[in-house]
């Protein structure tokens, strides 16, 4: 029980759950992928789906328009007014213009800089880029391996597992053996049915890491309904004194 609140209270922290007062119920769902995509397809659908990747364009966007804005910045423009008194000639006062001529000067520093940076905005991309190629890889091998080890151990251990049991017990009822093989026999399906439960989490965590890879869920079924008893109120999310009123705009 304590191994399940301290599991319970690090989801809660990872989903920003910490401060309501919910208590999470597991839901026996497996994943329902039952052919696998093809790597090309989910590589492409993650060039557009994964958040980090978007960011790094815009990124590699914004680099390349400070690196043309750094072109232009040598030419100043300054709007100056000036005055004069108690010389040899009259008083007066004018506007005028001041600006620089670029001979030696036309920020070159500046335009380096944001040439670099541009150049290290595209290598940032690219990284990412190659990131999200080897998490796919990597996330479809596992939930591959996952899977067969998960049908392998039902359908040539379980059952037989299973069988196994009911026999003995059977043989134990009819006086043909002694309890002791019962327990032997159980101890072997229990093992099995840890065995089992195990693997289902690795299939589990598999799935969820080849959704993230990819940037969308693609292995398991949408529910059709969420339970709103489970929801926060108002209450728990906005604090005292700040309750909007119906009449509020959204």
């Amino acid at each position: 029980t304590q191994v399940v609140r301290q599991t319970e209270a690090r989801l809660k922290q990872l989903m920003s759950l910490g401060t309501m007062t919910i208590d999470l119920t597991p839901v026996a769902v497996e994943p329902s992928l039952a052919v696998l995509p093809e790597p090309d397809a989910l590589i492409s659908e993650a060039m557009t789906s994964r958040p980090d990747l978007r960011a790094a364009s815009f990124a590699v966007a914004a680099a390349q328009h400070r690196a043309q804005l750094a072109r232009k910045q040598w030419l100043r423009f300054d709007a100056v007014a000036d005055a004069n008194s108690g010389g040899a000639g009259p008083s007066n006062f004018g506007p005028g213009f001041r600006f620089e001529i670029p001979i030696f000067d036309r920020n070159q520093g500046g335009v380096h800089s944001a040439d670099w940076a541009v150049q290290q905005a595209i290598q940032n991309y690219n990284v990412i880029r190659d990131q999200i190629v080897a998490d796919i890889q990597t996330a479809l091998s596992q939930y591959s391996a996952a899977d067969q080890n998960l049908t392998q151990l039902r359908t040539n251990v379980m059952t037989s597992m299973e069988e196994a049991v009911q026999l003995a017990g059977r043989a134990f009822a009819d006086g043909g053996t002694s309890y002791f093989l019962v327990l032997q026999t159980t101890s072997l399906y229990l093992d099995a049915r840890v065995r089992e439960i195990q693997l289902t989490a690795d299939l589990q965590r598999a799935a969820a890491n080849l959704d993230r890879s990819v940037g969308r869920n693609i292995t398991w079924k949408q529910q059709a309904s969420v339970d709103t008893e489970i929801l926060p109120t108002l209450d728990e999310i906005v604090p005292p004194g700040q309750t909007p009123s119906p009449d509020d705009d959204p």
